[in-house]
């Protein structure tokens, strides 16, 4: 055992520290909870600040459903591709998402889709049958050094970069993914 460890060992199992260390330990998981939703409420909130409701759909689920998002749509995608994070409670992606269920979007157009991302976004680099490009930010959730980042007296840089980043990739693949729509208008 380190000193530290040793220190702190001695300073929890002092009969009225050991209670107190319970009750923390009791609430952490409550704490982390409000803090990501806090911290995901202020990112879709910034983001629909900065977008024109007649244009732009912001979209965002329950934090815990298994592939939680918050996803922009502009009208005229008609609900057929996103600008999305995704897993909101763990490690978070962004990146270009389609509705698989709809038969609209032809596997040929969605691998166009793709190859136009990774020209336009160097950090996309991995694609999957619902998304046609997307990354990883680097950040996960579920461990403490991430969710530091997200405490009050912290969370603002975390806020203003996440609605940027989704913003930014928006602002990039509009052109794409309107163009896609007008092939897939084009051929119904």
């Amino acid at each position: 055992m380190s000193l530290l460890e040793e220190k702190m060992y001695g300073f929890i199992t002092q009969p009225d520290n050991w209670q107190l260390a319970i009750e923390i330990s009791e609430k952490m998981d409550y704490v982390k909870d409000r803090l990501l939703q806090e911290f995901w409420r202020e990112v879709k909130e910034r983001i629909n600040g900065r977008l024109d409701s007649k244009e732009w759909v912001v979209d965002m689920t329950d934090l815990y459903d298994t592939y939680s998002y918050i996803r922009v749509s502009h009208n005229s995608w008609e609900n057929l591709f996103f600008v999305a994070f995704e897993g909101l409670h763990r490690d978070i992606l962004i990146g270009i998402q389609r509705d698989l269920e709809s038969n609209k979007v032809p596997n040929e157009l969605h691998d166009q889709i793709a190859n136009h991302l990774t020209s336009i976004e160097k950090n996309i680099n991995q694609k999957s049958d619902w998304w046609p490009g997307y990354f990883f930010t680097g950040d996960d959730f579920r461990y403490f050094p991430t969710v530091d980042k997200i405490l009050p007296s912290n969370r603002q840089a975390l806020v203003d970069k996440y609605s940027n980043m989704l913003l930014d990739l928006k602002d990039k693949a509009k052109p794409i993914i309107d163009e896609a729509m007008k092939q897939i208008t084009a051929g119904a």
